[in-house]
């Protein structure tokens, strides 16, 4: 399966994948399902989707670290010009190298800066240990207030 590389060579360092053309309804948990559902469990530390609070939508892309850059380029090939499969959609996905590279990296421009005013722990920066089953993402941020979830309306 999987479409065609992307209409570059993947750089050999970059670990940090930023996915383009999401489409807005999708929630964090719907697309770590469907990496998931690609054979992508365990294969990233970060994974994050800004969402726009006024709407609670997403804005259209992501930020993925992956383990190494092999599996970066492996996620290429499985999203690169794909559509996502929950919504009838149009959006035809990008993927191409973060600006930003690496775990640490990462971690330094995203989740300090946000995760502690983020309240909903899906909308925030999430980090995953390489032992964890599942979505083991421990909630990024030493502060302990914010505890209480915000009410959603679904």
């Amino acid at each position: 399966g999987g479409g065609a590389a992307g209409p570059w060579p993947w750089p050999e360092e970059a670990t940090t994948v930023m996915l383009r053309n999401i489409p807005n309804r999708y929630t964090a948990e719907e697309l770590l399902a469907e990496m998931i559902a690609a054979g992508f469990e365990g294969t990233f530390d970060f994974f994050y989707l800004p969402i726009d609070f006024k709407t609670k939508r997403n804005r259209g892309y992501s930020f993925i670290n992956f383990l190494s850059a092999a599996l970066a380029a492996r996620f290429v090939q499985s999203f690169h010009n794909e559509r996502l499969m929950r919504y009838a959609t149009q959006k035809i996905l990008e993927v191409s190298p973060a600006v930003t590279q690496g775990f640490q990296a990462n971690i330094a421009r995203y989740v300090r800066k946000d995760a502690q005013r983020i309240k909903n722990a899906w909308f925030r920066p999430m980090i995953f240990g390489g032992s964890e089953e599942g979505a083991g993402s421990t909630a990024a941020g030493e502060g302990r207030e914010g505890e209480e979830e915000e009410e959603e309306e679904q």
